[in-house]
């Protein structure tokens, strides 16, 4: 099933945005803005919204991300465990910035794949 992404909210550049769009078997979060305490209510809301099953791929999308700090990791690490407890693999898309986050808050293990295009 090919889901349009949900249309983001009208919001300043650096306000957090999580978008949820359903590709295939692909469920894709992506994430915007600062992602900091602030953003944890957007990031858990657009989480709750996403339809997990065996075999499903969840993807959480971090490169239009102007900021992230832990707070990120620790809701990826929550994804993560949600979206194995559903037979769901997890994976994270993010640049170089961003990636070196989850080795500096002990988050190594999560799969963190490098956005090759910035």
């Amino acid at each position: 099933m090919l889901r349009a992404p949900e249309p983001a909210p009208l919001a300043p550049d650096d306000d957090p945005v999580c978008t949820l769009t359903e590709i295939g078997t692909c469920v894709q979060l992506t994430a915007r803005g600062e992602l900091d305490l602030a953003a944890l209510p957007v990031l858990r809301d657009a989480a709750a919204r996403a339809p997990l099953a065996p075999g499903r791929v969840v993807l959480l999308d971090l490169c239009d991300a102007t900021f992230a700090d832990s707070t990120v990791a620790h809701f990826a690490i929550e994804l993560d465990a949600r979206a194995r407890a559903h037979g769901c693999e997890f994976v994270i898309v993010a640049p170089m910035r961003t990636r070196q986050l989850f080795t500096l808050v002990g988050a190594s293990d999560l799969r963190v794949v490098a956005d090759g295009s910035r």
